[in-house]
């Protein structure tokens, strides 16, 4: 799951796509247009386009970038349907203790207390 929630807003769009080009100068403006109807449709909030964009900023390895280098960076945790949990505990893996329940779309999963807490991750999305 995704530790990203959110909106995206117009006003952190042109923010960062002015970080882009102030970054990668040579990128074309179809480019942009491109970025931000993906951006879009694979439903990034603020947050994760920022951190995106920084990543790429930071890491880029070559002089300009794709659109793959933004649109698929994404920060997760790994959560665990009961099934999957249990079976993990059994086998040593895992310990209650360390994991807590929280509701996906109404159904229970179960996410370890460090992820939850690093990523503010509620009881119920």
């Amino acid at each position: 799951m995704s530790v990203y929630r959110g909106e995206l807003s117009q006003k952190e769009l042109v923010r960062n796509a002015a970080k882009i080009k102030a970054a990668f100068p040579a990128l074309p403006p179809e480019f942009f247009q491109i970025l931000i109807e993906r951006f879009k449709a694979k439903g990034f909030c603020d947050a994760r386009m920022i951190d995106a964009v920084n990543n790429v900023i930071d890491n880029c390895p070559y002089p300009t970038p794709t659109l793959a280098n933004f649109l698929s960076y994404d920060k997760s945790v790994k959560l665990y349907d009961y099934s999957q949990f249990c079976s993990l505990v059994t086998q040593g893996y895992a310990k209650w203790e360390n994991y807590d329940r929280i509701k996906v779309g109404g159904v229970v999963f179960y996410v370890s207390k460090g992820d939850r807490a690093r990523y503010n991750i509620p009881d119920e999305i």
